[in-house]
């Protein structure tokens, strides 16, 4: 645990949480951004399930933790959206266990590659600066004051911002452990398969937590021309319009 208490990114929290009902979910603070996709993603689950719970812009900055989204309950501070979502899920969908694979997916594939390939869309970047002013990065912030520096330069280059997650997420260590990364608009497809020709995934007739998930991570950034086009080539607009009428989020 780092010194603080707090789980590193990947480590369950020690002690155990214990966590056995939404009951337990009580004076709960998410620290976040508006428009990072795992806070939205996180958010989304509790506004859904109808939990209680305040937001902090920004980093704990009492917490050894420097990074986003970060959880506290009763509080004890709950770090890594992938970890949150672990101990979260099971008790907040009666019935519903917690589907590693399509969290895993949905968390190092979906949301990484809607990241670098918005980035890398010219019409996308300055949608980034003019419209998610609150997308509390630094780069994005300089963005805002000159839109230059993250967009591409050139039909085949990309943006800085979209080389430097890329990197990331293209190092061996990341690629063993979640597979390579694919386009944003292939995990769409894979997820429009799952529907399975149901309203909701795995054909059911209301959303799963892999429908939260997914809507989640996806729904503040629907707004760029190159997410829409990607839902609209995907099959995804009917899906995505009977989320917003189950869940309400705005």
């Amino acid at each position: 645990m780092l010194a603080d208490g707090t789980n590193p990114e990947g480590v369950d929290p020690s002690p155990p949480l214990n966590w056995k009902d939404a009951k337990d979910l009580k004076d709960v603070v998410l620290y976040g951004t508006k428009f990072s996709p795992p806070c939205a993603k996180i958010q989304s689950h509790l506004k859904y399930c109808k939990v209680n719970f305040e937001t902090v812009n920004g980093k704990n900055e009492e917490s050894e933790y420097k990074k986003i989204p970060a959880l506290k309950v009763q509080g004890r501070q709950v770090n890594d959206s992938f970890i949150i979502m672990k101990h979260l899920i099971p008790i907040l969908y009666e019935g519903e266990t917690f589907d590693f694979e399509w969290e895993k997916k949905i968390t190092y594939g979906v949301q990484i590659a809607m990241e670098i390939e918005s980035f890398n869309d010219g019409e996308s970047t300055l949608d980034i600066a003019t419209k998610m002013g609150g997308f509390n990065c630094c780069l994005a912030r300089f963005l805002t004051a000159c839109c230059c520096c993250l967009l591409p330069i050139g039909p085949n280059s990309c943006s800085p911002m979209a080389r430097r997650i890329e990197a990331k997420r293209s190092s061996p260590a990341n690629v063993k452990k979640y597979g390579p990364l694919r386009d944003f608009e292939d995990y769409l497809k894979e997820f429009r398969a799952a529907l399975k020709g149901g309203p909701f995934f795995d054909g059911r007739k209301r959303p799963s937590a892999v429908d939260v998930s997914m809507y989640g991570t996806i729904y503040r950034w629907e707004i760029l021309p190159f997410v829409q086009k990607a839902l609209q080539s995907s099959d995804l607009n009917a899906w995505l319009g009977r989320m917003k009428d189950a869940h309400g989020l705005s």
